[in-house]
């Protein structure tokens, strides 16, 4: 498994337990917040939690956030990983640094 889709940094804290929304799900639920006066549910792992609107809302634009700053540290390990020319570098190089610090929500 890679390290960038690996709970290392695809994770948010939510009420002390670790998930994952996927960019499909994230839009979804953007949409759903989008057309909803006062609730939503969300599903996360086998647990169907009611958020209000606004929180809902500042939740995934976080996530939305922290996915993007996670995108472009890869692509940028990417491209440095790209440009090294000994295999001694390649096994030196850190690919785990740079990811920004994961969220935690609270709700």
């Amino acid at each position: 498994k890679w390290y960038d889709t690996s709970l290392n940094v695809n994770s948010f804290t939510f009420k002390d337990k670790q998930y994952w929304l996927d960019k499909n799900t994230r839009i979804g639920l953007q949409h759903l917040v989008n057309c909803s006066e006062d609730k939503i549910s969300l599903m996360l792992e086998g647990e169907v939690l009611e958020l209000p609107v606004e929180f809902a809302n500042n939740f995934l634009k976080q996530l939305e956030v922290y996915a993007g700053k996670c995108y472009l540290t890869t692509q940028q390990h990417l491209n440095n990983v790209n440009s090294l020319e000994t295999v001694e570098d390649m096994v030196n190089y850190d690919y785990t640094k740079g990811y920004p610090e994961k969220i935690t929500l609270n709700g």
